[in-house]
């Protein structure tokens, strides 16, 4: 199963690299990509391995209370959907930072640039060394000593299909990764609900107790309020839609304003769905882990619902699913990791493309060769996030 999601990807990659014909189809998908796909793809982006376990693991050990972030999103979409977005389309650009310029001069422009250029470095060495050395590892069965290889095989994998075919193949492959994640979830619920024989088997019939109680108020010394996860939530939402490359790189991916803006809703939409299937999946693993916890065994020991919550699901996945369950869920792990990876390397090199070889010489000679010079930014892009995720461990 993982292999056969390995080779489909790279497929992707080379069939939309021969049908690519100039730098702006690179990087923007020629600005005629469909809003639906694109906010699939903004959604795969954002979410990693680490949050699609996360979300589960919030569930299982605090409770729902991190849900009461969807109720920022409507105020996200109003202000980022109708005052940002538009804005942002009146100007025919490759990158979000070469709009600083316009108003704050070009040092500003490269100083934005480089900030983003080093911050997306950092997330998606820290992506693929969590991915491969805190989970995929211990699924697996290896030793530490595989990481390194691990690290470069997906690596590798996702540098020769998101340098191949541009935003195309990265779109492509988040929309076929956005399935794969809500596919693998799905399973995992249906199986429980299968194995303890019936949803009212898990469901819980009363608070549980290591939950704690809800705080509807803001108070700073809680670990988390109903006001705070709201602000939190909009305004992270809102400097990521309003000013991330990964987002903005998106927008101008599509024909107008009104495209642009249902790449933003899609994606918020798909984000709540996904933020109430993970949690779905974590009320279900509770109720798998209170019916059997020794199903839950493994070589980090026992577990508990209040100090191993973030290590239920793993767990389950090597334990209780059936073999080719497990390669699914596993290649949904793997997705949301390299989905996020072929965004980053995807919008890192159109900003360098932009800000660096644009801003500072003159342009490819033809689209041949500015063709050629993003593919190779990309592959080095690619290659200084595997480098650094083989870091990350020795930090």
């Amino acid at each position: 199963m993982i292999a056969l999601y390995a080779l489909g990807m790279l497929a992707v990659g080379l069939y939309f690299g021969r049908k690519t014909r100039g730098t702006e189809e690179y990087h923007l998908g020629g600005r005629r990509m469909k809003p639906l796909a694109v906010g699939l793809s903004l959604f795969a982006s954002l979410l990693s391995t680490i949050s699609y376990l996360g979300y589960t693991g919030e569930m299982i050990r605090y409770g729902p209370m991190y849900l009461a972030g969807v109720v920022a999103f409507p105020l996200v979409l109003f202000l980022v959907g109708w005052f940002m977005i538009p804005r942002f389309m009146q100007l025919r650009v490759t990158s979000a930072y070469e709009i600083l310029e316009q108003q704050l001069g070009r040092s500003v422009r490269f100083l934005g640039a480089f900030f983003f250029i080093s911050l997306r470095l950092l997330w998606m060495a820290v992506i693929i060394f969590a991915t491969t050395d805190k989970v995929l590892i211990p699924l697996m069965g290896l030793s530490a000593s595989w990481t390194p290889a691990m690290c470069a095989v997906m690596a590798m994998v996702t540098i020769i299909y998101t340098s191949l075919g541009g935003l195309r193949a990265v779109v492509f492959t988040d929309v076929i990764q956005t399935g794969i994640l809500f596919g693998g979830a799905l399973l995992t619920v249906l199986l429980i609900t299968r194995q303890l024989g019936g949803v009212e088997e898990w469901w819980p019939r009363e608070w549980p107790g290591h939950w704690g109680d809800l705080h509807w108020g803001y108070d700073p010394e809680e670990r988390m309020t109903f006001v705070g996860v709201l602000l939190s939530v909009f305004f992270w939402h809102t400097c990521t839609a309003g000013s991330d490359q990964i987002a903005i790189q998106r927008y101008f991916a599509t024909r107008d304003a009104t495209a642009a803006r249902k790449v933003l809703g899609i994606n918020l939409v798909v984000d709540v769905l996904a933020m109430g299937l993970m949690g779905v999946v974590g009320l279900a693993l509770i109720g798998a882990f209170t019916a059997d916890p020794a199903a839950f065994s493994g070589q980090g020991g026992e577990l508990s619902l209040a100090t191993g919550a973030d290590q239920l699901f793993p767990r389950y996945i090597a334990n209780g699913l059936p073999i080719g369950v497990t390669g699914l869920v596993i290649a949904g792990l793997l997705a949301a990791a390299m989905s996020s990876l072929s965004s980053g390397m995807s919008a890192a090199s159109s900003v360098i493309s932009a800000e660096i070889f644009r801003g500072e010489q003159a342009p490819p000679a033809d689209e041949r060769s500015g063709i050629r010079l993003a593919r190779w930014t990309s592959v080095g892009m690619g290659l200084a996030v595997l480098v650094l995720s083989l870091l990350v461990g020795q930090v």
